[in-house]
């Protein structure tokens, strides 16, 4: 079940709709105010898959499709901030792997780092990714020395930007990252 509750606490519209697997995530109400989108996760034994989906007040789904790994073939599992370009695209948060050398001698460390995306629903398709992992390393991170465990429970939660705001005006996407305590503009 997913609800939307105003600021007073009463709940203005309840989705009953087919049981899923996984959890609901980074819900919010489209542009032309027909419904809200959302964005679900599963985790399976060894892999973890995204749908967006999108619900109209009826209760009807009127489109869901399944995330694809993004242009390089890498695997991204978004979590926040899911909404929407002037030009029908989808934007959002997502989380990446990667692994890198920490020291002499070879040894290697996954972090997990955040990576902003552009779905387009025509294509079903990944138009665009900004990673933090290529403008920035996680050998100069600002974390703690002690690794902050990654929620997906693979590496160290490097990074864990918590959202990102379109400025259209100035064609940037304005990314918060906790682990920097940074906003980071980058340019589309």
């Amino acid at each position: 079940m997913r609800s939307i509750v105003n600021l007073e606490g009463e709940t203005g519209w309840i989705w009953e709709g087919p049981e899923a697997p996984g959890f609901c995530m980074a819900p919010s109400i489209k542009s032309d105010g027909t419904g809200i989108r959302a964005m679900r996760l599963f985790a399976g034994v060894e892999r973890l898959q995204a749908w967006i989906f999108e619900v109209d007040w009826d209760g009807n789904i009127t489109y869901e499709a399944p995330l694809p790994n993004d242009n390089e073939g890498r695997r991204i599992v978004p979590h926040h901030e899911l909404d929407e370009l002037p030009d029908g695209r989808r934007y959002y948060l997502g989380w990446e792997w990667r692994e890198f050398p920490t020291g002499p001698g070879g040894a290697m460390e996954w972090a997990e780092g955040d990576i902003i995306q552009i779905f387009n629903p025509a294509t079903g398709q990944v138009d665009w990714s900004w990673t933090l992992f290529d403008h920035f390393t996680p050998l100069n991170r600002p974390t703690p020395e002690e690794a902050i465990q990654a929620f997906s429970g693979f590496g160290s939660d490097w990074s864990h930007a918590n959202g990102i705001d379109w400025d259209p005006a100035n064609q940037i996407f304005w990314m918060s990252v906790r682990h920097f305590d940074a906003l980071i503009g980058v340019e589309f």
